[in-house]
Parts: C-alpha cells; structure tokens; sequence
C-alpha cells in the first residue's frame, strides 16, 4: 500500500479494496533467530488499471528475501477508491462496533500469548470448529485507522487462528495460504468463522478450509496448509 502512493502516485486517503491473497512459505526458514534478521521485499506489479490518471486496480507479485534465501512468495490485488466513490459505496456506517468485543478464546490454542490478540471467540459457537470473529476496534495494529468493516488483515489473521484451533493440541504454522474475499464484513452483524481439516499428506501438512459467514451471505473462503512446528 505505501508504494501505491509513493510509486503509482494514489493520493492519501485513497481507500484499497482487497479481492484476494495468496503466499506461500518455506517451513522453517521464518524462524526467529538470536540475532537481527533483515527481510528484503520485492515487488512486481502487473494487470493495472487506470481511471484517467489514477490507478484503479492492480495486482502484485512479491518475494521475501531473508540472508540471501528466498523465504516465501505471494500475490495480491486490489481495487483503490476514491473518498468520495466510497463514500457513496458504502454509506455512514459506524467505525465502532455496538457491542464490546466478547472474550477470546485461550491464546495458547491460537497460537498467541497475548490475549488482545486473540480474533476469535467461542461465544454461542454452536459447533467445535466455529467461532465469531472478536472485532476489537481499539486493537492498535489490526485496526491501525478508523474503518467501517472489518479489515482484511483480521479475517486473514481468523483464518490462521481457526487452523489453529482446529488441530489443537498440535502447534502448527500456516506456510501457506489462499484466501478469496466476497463481501465487506461488517462490525454491527457477527460474522462467524468455520474451519474444516482435511487428511494429513505425506510431508505431515494437513489443508484447512476455512469459511467465513454473515447473516447467511460467504464473507471469505480461504484455503491453508498448515504445517506441524517442530
């Protein structure tokens, strides 16, 4: 998104409309060291769209680099808009949720220590493998700004989190994932999230379908490979 404004010229205030995410990951080679790591990332960008000189959509191709290793790739696209298109897209929609934020599950079986953290809930999940999304909209890094629905970065990092859940006991790492996004998810509605595993391959990594819902309409389906830590 910074390069966005900085090397394609989209003003600030510019809203990004995510459409989908894909990465994947060496296993392992993302491990935290005892001494300071530098990532590289290097972008390419292609399938761009202008609306007269304004960029209007595009997608990007990117590779981490860590020590001279190529550590994971990814892609992505999105549409960018203008205050005043989205203004009309979507109306005076509060940046608040109603209702505080019901508590999260434990943070161990998500794999997070901190409990602010912790995206999902267990409360009237009705099902093992389903949760809501705990939308705190004071989280520091997961609602850096004001918005009116809940990020994209929050229902991907559901979408880990209930992968997760879902093989506890085992600790496990997402090396790779592909998620597809419908439809805002919006903060006054709860939007439930749904993990469903699949059978364990040859290399120990097991697929999870991960599906999130709001009053009734998909708001993502994302696809994780989940990797057991060692």
């Amino acid at each position: 998104m910074l390069l966005t404004h900085a090397a394609f010229g989209v003003p600030l205030g510019y809203q990004f409309l995510l459409r989908d995410l894909t990465y994947t990951s060496i296993p392992g080679a993302l491990a935290v060291e005892p001494v300071p790591s530098e990532v590289d990332v290097r972008f390419t960008y292609r399938d761009l769209v202008r609306r007269g000189k304004q960029l209007s959509s595009m997608r990007y191709h990117a590779e981490l680099w860590m020590g001279g290793r190529r550590v994971a790739t990814g892609n992505s696209s999105f549409k960018s808009t203008s205050p005043a298109v989205y203004q009309r897209i979507r109306g005076d929609r509060p940046v608040t949720a109603s209702e505080p934020p019901p508590p999260g599950v434990d943070p161990a079986v998500v794999g997070r220590v901190d409990p602010a953290d912790v995206v999902l809930s267990a409360r009237n999940a009705g099902a093992p493998h389903r949760w809501q999304v705990r939308a705190d909209t004071g989280h520091p890094v997961f609602f850096d700004h004001p918005t009116d629905h809940i990020p994209g970065m929050v229902l991907l990092e559901a979408a880990r989190q209930a992968t997760q859940a879902a093989l506890w006991p085992v600790p496990v790492q997402a090396v790779a994932l592909s998620i597809d996004f419908a439809r805002y998810a919006e903060l006054n509605a709860p939007c439930w999230v749904e993990a469903e595993p699949g059978g364990t391959a040859a290399d120990g990594s097991t697929p999870v379908l991960v599906t999130g819902h709001q009053e009734g309409r998909t708001v993502f389906t994302a696809r994780v490979t989940a990797q057991p830590l060692t």
